[in-house]
């Protein structure tokens, strides 16, 4: 699968938009608006910026085109756990894995889930990673390309099992789990116990990763 642009607006775009505005807002508050914006952070190997002001950003002439987003699955399963031990209402939504772990790990009284595993996680020179939804997972097409690059950095495969996703079902006391070779997703008891996989967001703007490719800390499972 060839990489595509994630977003038709560009960064100089962005520049543009606030000068037109004559915003005024240090470089750090930019990129968070940004990050926030697009809800992930920025590979570093590929965009730096000024460090003081948006006077400085408005001078700045290495911004990025475009950017690539990449979905990465770290090489190892998480251990075998429940959903959450809590089972109150987080709401449903299926774009942010990483906003779901929060959700998942901020409830109270929450004391060990699976999302808090993946939360946890510290794997390839990174500790961003995240429980993912169920549209985050990769597709079942694709599976045997990724589970060729596990293989090749020693990684766990994906098999004929259960994992949880980060997505509360539409009965709150349950959530959803994934047979990724089956393609399937099936509403399961938030206290069964399944194995999981931890996933993070990367970016760059070169384009020259493809799914099953070695690469930020695990394997390219999708590029959206």
């Amino acid at each position: 699968m060839a990489a595509v642009p994630i977003i038709g607006a560009t960064l100089r775009d962005v520049k543009n938009n606030m000068e037109a505005a004559d915003v005024l807002l240090n470089i750090t508050s930019l990129n968070v608006a940004i990050q926030n914006a697009i809800a992930t952070s920025y590979d570093a190997t590929y965009y730096t910026a000024p460090t003081t002001s948006l006077k400085e950003f408005r001078n700045y002439d290495h911004i990025p085109a475009v950017l690539y987003k990449y979905l990465i699955v770290a090489p190892n399963k998480l251990t075998s756990n429940v959903w959450s031990n809590i089972t109150f209402d987080i709401g449903f939504q299926d774009y942010s894995g990483a906003l779901q772990t929060n959700r998942i790990i901020s409830q109270s009284g929450h004391t060990t889930s699976s999302a808090l595993l993946a939360n946890n996680l510290s794997s390839g020179g990174f500790t961003d990673w995240y429980l993912p939804t169920a549209l985050e997972y990769p597709l079942s097409g694709d599976i045997a390309i990724i589970n060729s690059g596990l293989t090749g950095i020693g990684g766990d495969l994906f098999i004929n099992e259960n994992l949880w996703t980060s997505r509360q079902a539409t009965n709150t006391v349950n959530a959803d789990a994934g047979n990724y070779i089956a393609g399937t997703f099936t509403s399961q008891p938030k206290s069964n116990s399944y194995n999981s996989r931890a996933i993070r967001t990367a970016f760059n703007v070169q384009g020259n990763y493809n799914v099953g490719d070695s690469a930020y800390g695990g394997i390219v499972i999708k590029i959206l």
